[in-house]
């Protein structure tokens, strides 16, 4: 998680200058007497690490960025004690955000002139068939260990029993050693939830795997460390354009937004007095 701490420190003054609009929801945090909801959870996530989803994140994670909230709410409540909103600092500070939120403004301005018609979607789509498709779903057992050696040893078992026994011997061994398992742990987790807290890249791994292989390096969880048996996995299928069709014409509104933008920019620059020093100040 030291990924959410270096962006959250480089980014923690402006979320405090432009704040998180608090919305109607489920109340995450009380923070003296401010409020800090589950969807301002989600805000921050997402303007910390665009295309990261709180929701996705592991329980781990969630809770760092819950603290993050705490933090960072203490800091605003401290910074507005001090009124440091009146310095030259902070105002000079707030003029290069309105300066950023302007252009920022007047860029989506000129996205929302774009319009793709249906046709070109649906051509977009046939071209692009192999990217529309479902996940295969994965039929899949584990066992769950407390430490990395323990999962290692059983992985070098599993790995000298003959193929038509292991499944047999992998149940046996979850019955016997699995921490979900045992008498004395309240844990009681399907394989389901075991992926769902392994971490995105390593539950895309599994889908390498064959009907009948198991993994062969323990994976961590916030549960423990676990190895996973493949049972059988459906194959993929095709999603239906209708489905995809809203994701499909932002695609190409980008596309064809970065190809405007930049005969916009040819325009203004060939009509603007520009006086570029880059080559005394800079190249030597």
């Amino acid at each position: 998680m030291r990924f959410i701490m270096r962006y959250f420190f480089r980014l923690l003054f402006l979320f405090a200058f432009i704040g998180i609009a608090a919305q109607g929801d489920d109340v995450l945090l009380q923070v003296n007497d401010e409020k800090v909801t589950l969807q301002d959870a989600r805000d921050f996530t997402s303007k910390l690490l665009p295309n990261t989803s709180f929701d996705n994140l592991t329980l781990e994670q969630k809770r760092m960025v819950t603290n993050r909230l705490i933090e960072r709410e203490l800091f605003l409540q401290t910074a507005k004690k001090t009124k440091i909103e009146e310095s030259k600092r902070y105002k000079a500070k707030l003029q290069k955000i309105k300066e950023e939120l302007l252009v920022q403004t007047w860029i989506e301005s000129q996205l929302d002139t774009i319009i793709i018609s249906d046709s070109e979607a649906r051509e977009f789509y046939k071209n692009n068939e192999d990217k529309f498709v479902t996940k295969p779903e994965l039929n899949l057992r584990h066992i769950l260990f407390k430490s990395e050696k323990e999962a290692k040893e059983a992985i070098d078992y599993l790995s000298s029993v003959e193929k038509d026994k292991l499944k047999e011997s992998f149940i046996d061994l979850y019955n016997e050693k699995s921490l979900d398992k045992k008498e004395d742990t309240a844990k009681d987790i399907s394989s389901a939830d075991a992926v769902a807290n392994i971490g995105k890249e390593a539950s895309e791994s599994l889908t390498t795997l064959k009907s009948g292989e198991i993994t062969k390096e323990p994976i961590k969880s916030d549960f423990g460390y676990i190895i996973f048996y493949l049972e059988n996995k459906s194959s993929t299928q095709a999603i239906p354009y209708e489905l995809v069709k809203k994701k499909i014409l932002g695609i190409l509104r980008q596309k064809q937004f970065q190809i405007q933008l930049i005969e916009i920019a040819k325009e203004l620059r060939a009509r603007a007095k520009i006086e570029d020093n880059f080559d005394k100040l800079i190249k030597k």
